[in-house]
């Protein structure tokens, strides 16, 4: 990659953000890392980074006051991958942090918790969008696929391929957003974004573990995608 994305990995824990630096700079990335939200503000107002990967929950400065004071100077465009574990969130504070972003992205039985009321998916989810005014809201929803819905946009709707192998679970959601992070900051089509990034998370719950050892596992999508190291 002879431009390479810089990639800003934010966490007060070091073994997570030893685990992110290793998982994106194999791919040539460069990566700058910060151990708390003040350490983030001050590396975006003082080096140009394309990509901030930020953990919420920190010890000193979190990552929604960091993200204040980035969007006081800034224009970022924000994504956030709702993740729901009982007891560690109250529903106000998580809506609260969903008003900070302009993509959201959640699983079905998480839509139901944070939306209140009755009704078919894809109006329940159109409302959501309007209610907190988002650009782009993604819902999984597991072996049926997922959805995609945006501002005066039709639903695009995709599905996983009907032989598909389940061997583990745990990192599809985040393989998903991954690329859905991807397509944004290539500019992709929207419904070519969505089927990539469900034709990649079908691939990750085909093997054990969340991510793959051997780099060999991504190699045809970096070839089908047009991307290069």
């Amino acid at each position: 990659m002879s431009d390479p994305y810089r990639v800003l990995v934010v966490d007060d824990d070091t073994a997570h953000r030893t685990m992110l630096r290793t998982l994106v700079g194999d791919w040539g990335y460069a990566i700058v890392d910060a151990d708390d939200g003040e350490a983030a503000v001050a590396t975006v107002r003082n080096q140009p980074v394309d990509l901030v990967l930020m953990d919420i929950r920190m010890v000193r400065v979190s990552g929604i006051e960091a993200l204040e004071q980035i969007k006081s100077t800034q224009s970022p465009v924000v994504f956030m991958d709702v993740n729901l574990r009982d007891p560690w969130w109250r529903r106000e504070q998580v809506l609260e942090w969903v008003a900070q972003a302009d993509w959201v992205k959640l699983n079905e039985e998480e839509l139901e918790r944070l939306q209140e009321g009755e009704g078919e998916l894809n109006a329940r989810a159109g409302e959501f969008l309007q209610r907190h005014g988002l650009a782009g809201l993604v819902v999984t929803r597991g072996s049926k696929g997922a959805i995609l819905l945006q501002r005066e946009q039709s639903v695009i709707e995709v599905a996983p391929v009907q032989a598909l192998q389940v061997i583990d679970t745990v990192g599809a959601g985040d393989a998903l957003a991954s690329v859905l992070l991807l397509g944004l900051m290539q500019k992709w089509p929207m419904q070519e974004t969505l089927e990539r990034a469900q034709h990649f998370a079908s691939a990750v719950v085909g093997q054990r573990g969340a991510t793959a050892e051997q780099p060999d596992f991504y190699r045809p999508f970096i070839e089908a995608w047009g991307l290069s190291r």
